[in-house]
């Protein structure tokens, strides 16, 4: 159960980013601003990572192997692996319900 915390990442020229910022609700999002906004502090990302991590591991009974939750200004990243797409889907959706859909990359990997 590792967690991580895209406060300082670096991008792909190595370049540091911004710390996390508030969702702007992009393009066709259904989801505003003040209904999902990111997290702004380090505590916040860190109680909304162990929220969606408990919310995939209750719909998916634990069937996501080595999952990781990262949150950044850039959304709700989602990393593990799990044996059918059902359970990718299952896990997709507890974290849609706590982050939105419009910031959740999923890329939990079917083996």
């Amino acid at each position: 159960m590792r967690r991580r915390f895209g406060l300082k990442n670096r991008n792909q020229r190595g370049r540091e980013e911004e710390p996390m910022a508030t969702h702007s609700g992009g393009n066709g999002s259904r989801f505003g601003p003040e209904e999902y906004p990111l997290p702004e502090t380090l505590e916040e990302a860190e109680q909304l990572a162990a929220s969606i991590e408990e919310a995939v591991r209750r719909e998916t009974g634990g069937a996501v192997r080595n999952l990781h939750v990262e949150v950044s200004r850039k959304g709700v990243f989602l990393e593990g692996y799990c044996d059918t797409y059902y359970c990718k889907q299952l896990a997709q959706q507890a974290a849609m319900c706590l982050s939105g859909d419009d910031r959740l990359t999923n890329r939990i990997e079917v083996s």
